[in-house]
């Protein structure tokens, strides 16, 4: 028998790193035998071979044509898309409320979407990232915010694997739970939609009403680079952190609060643009750095501007500013932030094309992208 199962997904996308640890593959097993490790998915049962896994796969590859077909009724022109990829309109907006303002990095735009969309019954949750917890810096955990605080609580950026899908079985059994967003990285775009095609995972994806993609310029990196940022930044010793997290406290200023194994604490303020560059730095995960999707290319919304995909993105927007949720952006700022888009797409698309090529001549594993 052909094989087919997690020992496949292991050994093609696993073990060569091109897992994108977006947790799809742990939601889609209809034996429930995989889960999700800080530092890899496991098998802990018996695999039937069914191809679930391997199949929904971002990690594996993404036929983006096919899918854009199906979503947007036509596809990229181009194997490594666009910079902001098929869209209706981009657009440029902030958060009205001054709390929601201050909690994101740039503008609480995600932020006052979902509080908006929850206020008005448009959703009863969201899917979204917060920081990790057990001691692994470089995971976040996944939760489901439903108010205000929740999603306050989740507000700003942060560039950490997310195992985000896992929380889908939990979505399809909560009765209390009718119409849900997903907030997440372009993997976990990928993932979902190739699961909505599926014969055996699509049942996990009835109650995700919204697809809410961020822009992702593919920084995130394994456990010890995490820790050598973070000492970089903070200057306590990496293999000393038992926590870590910030936000925003001024519009280019970051606050960091870390927590040591011995019980002490310290706070420090790092200027947003030296956490980039100090990210940025360091070694990136193998298969971030073969990622050509920057925007979030078969999101509903991308945050961003946002940057408007299909009707349900223009009902979560326009919600929003109906009902001052969202205002106009000022113009100084929007042309900041689209140079910064081009600039970072531009790294993202240079990268991949090299990864793919140096990785191609040495025979190791790359991603089918269509």
């Amino acid at each position: 028998m052909q094989e087919e199962g997690f020992e496949k997904l292991r050994r093609d996308v696993i073990e060569p790193g091109l897992c994108t640890r977006c947790g799809g593959c742990v939601a889609s097993c209809p034996v429930d035998v995989l889960e999700y490790g800080p530092e890899r998915i496991r098998l802990k049962g018996e695999c039937i071979n069914c191809g679930t896994c391997l199949r929904i796969c971002p990690g594996h590859g993404v036929d983006f044509s096919s899918l854009e077909k199906d979503i947007f009724g036509r596809c990229r022109r181009s194997k490594y898309g666009t910079i902001y990829g098929i869209h209706r309109k981009r657009m440029n907006l902030v958060a009205s409320d001054r709390e929601i303002f201050r909690r994101g990095y740039t503008g609480g735009r995600v932020t006052a979407v979902l509080i908006n969309a929850l206020d008005r019954g448009m959703i009863d949750g969201a899917m979204v990232t917060d920081w990790g917890d057990g001691g692994h810096l470089s995971v976040g955990s996944a939760r489901i915010a439903r108010n205000r605080n929740e999603v306050l609580e989740s507000a700003s950026s942060k560039y950490l694997f997310s195992p985000l899908l896992t929380l889908l079985k939990e979505v399809r059994d909560d009765t209390t739970l009718k119409r849900v967003a997903l907030v997440g990285l372009p993997c976990h775009m990928e993932a979902f939609r190739k699961m909505e095609r599926d014969p055996v995972a699509r049942e996990l994806t009835h109650k995700i009403r919204y697809l809410i993609g961020l822009n992702c310029g593919a920084p995130n990196m394994d456990e010890g680079s995490w820790r050598k940022a973070v000492e970089r930044l903070t200057g306590v010793k990496g293999d000393e952190i038992t926590e870590f997290k910030n936000w925003k406290i001024k519009s280019d200023v970051l606050r960091f609060h870390v927590e040591s194994g011995d019980g002490s604490s310290m706070e420090t303020d790092v200027s947003l643009w030296r956490y980039i560059k100090v990210i940025y730095d360091l070694p990136t995960w193998s298969r971030c750095e073969m990622c050509p999707d920057y925007s979030g290319e078969l999101s509903d919304i991308t945050f961003g501007g946002p940057t408007v995909r299909t009707e349900r993105g223009e009902d979560l927007v326009g919600s929003a500013l109906a009902n001052g949720m969202l205002k106009r952006g000022k113009m100084k700022n929007s042309l900041t932030r689209i140079i910064g888009d081009i600039i970072i797409y531009l790294r993202k698309i240079r990268r991949t094309k090299k990864t793919i090529k140096e990785r191609g001549k040495e025979c190791l594993p790359i991603p089918d992208f269509k």
